[in-house]
């Protein structure tokens, strides 16, 4: 009688370890599903690829065409009657062609100017007539929406993603991060 009960014990034990195996079996699982699921999928505008994708404009053809200077100019207001008048300015060359883009924003006094900015906006505003697209000798200043954000990120370093679509139908986007050149009186 005293087999019996022993025979029992190695069956449990024996099942414990078999159960044990299944039960890392299955921890491995859900750790790798964690890890494929938790990945960023990046489905952005800027593949991974791009090696300059944080400074570009895009143009009408579909090419990116890397930026790599970056101003903020501007005029801040010194009481609530004036307006803070900035104008950022993102230019490149490539294949001896410069691409410049001058966005001439302005916006109240005492405000950031982290934010979003738009040709139909009357508080945060880009000007249509004085912000401009050159492109080689071509000047384009005929704007039917200008729409851009800029965000702080510390010390004249600075986020700017805009969008330009023309008078003509063409349409202008790009974006820079990265360090800024910044004058303001």
């Amino acid at each position: 009688m005293i087999i019996q009960p022993i025979n029992y014990i190695f069956v449990i034990i024996n099942l414990i370890l078999k159960m044990k195996k299944f039960l890392l079996l299955f921890l491995g699982i859900i750790v790798l599903g964690f890890t494929t699921s938790c990945r960023k999928d990046d489905n952005s505008e800027n593949p991974a690829l791009y090696t300059n994708a944080d400074k570009y404009v895009k143009d009408s053809d579909g090419e990116r065409y890397t930026l790599d200077t970056a101003q903020l100019i501007g005029v801040k207001a010194q009481n609530n009657t004036q307006t803070n008048q900035y104008t950022i300015i993102l230019s490149g060359t490539v294949n001896g062609v410069l691409r410049k883009i001058e966005l001439v924003q302005s916006f109240p006094f005492n405000d950031k100017l982290e934010g979003g900015f738009s040709t139909t906006s009357t508080i945060r505003n880009i000007s249509k007539t004085q912000s401009k697209y050159t492109r080689g000798t071509t000047v384009i200043n005929t704007f039917d929406i200008i729409t851009s954000s800029i965000v702080d990120m510390d010390s004249h370093n600075f986020k700017v993603i805009f969008s330009i679509k023309t008078q003509g139908g063409e349409v202008i986007t790009g974006a820079y991060t990265g360090q800024f050149q910044v004058d303001i009186n």
